[in-house]
């Protein structure tokens, strides 16, 4: 694997995680050594209790904080900063949506698909994800595994090289979880 370059690359991540929810609240919970690589072509997952930074793990090789200590390389540079041509190939998938709520899937896809030079094949993501079933409510309306599958399809929408997945499965129905997986 030492001769393909690896996508995202952390070593000795440490971020400042707050405080613990207890008596002292001086005390606080620190991310750190967090070190690894992902590769192009495969699947590479952070696994731990709740609490443990995954997600801030993701943000910060997103370049959504900035960590305390260590570096972070994304697709061969740093992610901190206004990069409008590294985010253009990187999509994410947020924990909790952030989706407009007064919106409707299939327009907003199209939309956001717009902002891309080389867009994924809309109709082919919206008839994979079954958008067209709900596509006529708005998303304040959707379930929560109905809204899990449009924050997938605006991830993927502009046929990004790297792609964040924080807690894809959450709030995911049994249907849905057959169509997304």
């Amino acid at each position: 694997m030492s001769s393909v370059t690896p996508s995202l690359v952390i070593n000795e991540l440490a971020k400042d995680l707050g405080p613990v929810p207890a008596l002292d609240n001086r005390m606080l919970r620190v991310l750190e050594s967090v070190s690894l690589k992902a590769y192009p072509g495969q699947v590479t997952t952070l696994l731990g209790a709740n609490g443990a930074g995954k997600s801030t793990t993701l943000a910060c090789a997103q370049g959504l904080l900035q960590p305390e200590g260590g570096t972070v390389e994304l697709l061969g540079q740093n992610p901190f900063g206004d990069n409008p041509e590294l985010r253009s190939r990187v999509g994410v998938m947020l924990q909790d949506g952030g989706l407009p709520p007064s919106m409707r899937p299939v327009p907003l896809l199209r939309h956001v698909a717009s902002l891309y030079q080389k867009p994924i094949d809309i109709d082919a993501l919206i008839t994979r994800l079954d958008l067209e079933s709900f596509g006529t409510r708005t998303i304040r309306r959707l379930s929560g595994g109905q809204k899990q599958r449009v924050a997938l399809a605006l991830a993927l929408a502009g046929d990004p090289e790297v792609l964040f997945l924080d807690e894809p499965s959450a709030g995911l129905d049994p249907q849905s979880r057959q169509v997304v997986f």
